[in-house]
């Protein structure tokens, strides 16, 4: 009884050869690659029925580092590279220093993985020049490459078709990277080698079919993966998502204190633009609202620009009202005229017209009054400042123009 497993000659074909079966009688099937990778029982079924034991190797063969299969020799010595332990996995997972006895593994790569390297240097080069952050960390030139290599990597262990190079974009591309390539750095054949040589690794043999070494317990966690990147391309290309204000529960209300969450206390805005994709990062629109919104203690209407009362407000300010807060230190008209100054594009450049900016009035005191009187509370506005009544004079004066 003989089995067939794929051999990659150094030219880049693929032959059959037949092997004496370890065991079992299994058929396999040649196909393109599904567009979507299986679900997690389609993997299952499909793992039960097909063999992924080790096979032993010809004396002038050799595995290919990356995805394991056969590569027939024999080679050049440039075209072999030694995987050295410098511990080895026992029984139950214990790990020790002691390599006495254990010879490093030659490996070589297939010409399948060779050109998925020069397709990443490419990629990285063209659409990541500059470098790529993950987690806090910043990568640039061959360490990108590598990063895109791994991404392409997982790719090819589901069977999902590959970007086309020409049509990849430099965000899809950081998405890809993001995403795949943590997973995808583990999986190569060699890492049954090195630097811990696996309690189960078998020196001088290879897998009977690319990436056959990658169980489903890992191809599991890379199909989650690989859900979440295209979560994240149709997020890159959805519209901004408008993030209101967040709740605030009646726990976290101080005693006699009034939420307003309708808008911004400084400049009244209802909403703040976010990139959709930054939205699903951040976990949905409430937790990115409250990224987004900075949360105020307690504050009346008189530093609002209000008639002073005992009304004390809860809320939020967005980003430009936050950043003139920070620089002023406190709520007042120092940052209400600089967030509205910013609002309107002008910053720091204006020097004349600073009186148009006396009597500059808050949302927040708007809503104030509105308590007192107990009347409706106010429409948040759909601009910064747009309550305020002679705003385009304002901008008149300040700029010139309006």
């Amino acid at each position: 009884m003989t089995t067939t497993h794929d051999t990659t000659t150094t030219d880049g074909t693929t032959t059959e050869t037949e092997r004496p079966a370890r065991r079992g009688l299994f058929r396999r099937t040649r196909h393109s690659g599904p567009d979507q990778p299986l679900t997690d029982a389609e993997a299952q079924a499909l793992a039960a029925r097909v063999p992924h034991d080790p096979i032993p190797l010809d004396p002038n063969d050799l595995a290919c580092a990356e995805c394991g299969r056969v590569v027939a020799g024999p080679f050049d010595l440039a075209a072999v590279r030694y995987a050295e332990p410098s511990g080895v996995e026992l029984a139950g997972g214990v790990l020790s220093a002691s390599t006495a006895g254990l010879p490093a593994e030659p490996l070589t790569t297939c010409p399948k993985c060779a050109a998925r390297g020069g397709v990443a240097a490419d990629l990285a080069g063209r659409l990541l020049p500059g470098g790529v952050a993950i987690g806090g960390l910043h990568y640039t030139g061959e360490h990108v490459a590598r990063l895109v290599r791994s991404s392409l990597v997982v790719i090819d262990v589901l069977g999902v078709r590959p970007p086309d190079p020409d049509h990849l974009t430099r965000d899809v591309l950081g998405l890809m990277v993001r995403r795949l390539a943590s997973p995808g750095s583990a999986l190569a054949w060699s890492h049954r080698f090195a630097p811990t040589r696996a309690a189960d690794a078998q020196p001088g043999t290879a897998n009977p079919r690319p990436w056959a070494h990658v169980r489903e317990s890992a191809r599991s966690g890379l199909r989650r993966a690989y859900a979440d990147l295209m979560a994240d391309r149709l997020s890159l290309s959805a519209p901004p998502v408008a993030l209101a204000p967040p709740p605030i529960a009646p726990r976290d209300l101080p005693p006699g204190a009034q939420p307003l969450t309708s808008g911004c206390l400084l400049c009244g805005v209802a909403t703040v633009a976010r990139p959709a994709l930054a939205v699903a990062r951040d976990g949905g629109r409430e937790a990115a609202a409250r990224r987004v919104w900075t949360a105020r203690p307690p504050v009346g209407p008189g530093p609002l620009g209000g008639r002073p009362s005992a009304a004390r407000l809860v809320g939020y300010t967005c980003p430009t009202c936050t950043e003139a807060l920070d620089h002023a230190g406190a709520v007042g008209p120092s940052a209400m005229e600089r967030s509205l100054t910013r609002s309107l594009g002008v910053g720091g450049k204006w020097t004349e017209g600073a009186d148009a900016l006396g009597g500059l009035v808050g949302f927040g005191a708007l809503a104030a009054d509105a308590l007192r009187a107990g009347t409706p509370a106010p429409q948040p506005n759909t601009a910064p400042w747009a309550h305020v009544p002679n705003l385009d004079a304002i901008a008149h004066a300040l700029t010139g123009r309006g």
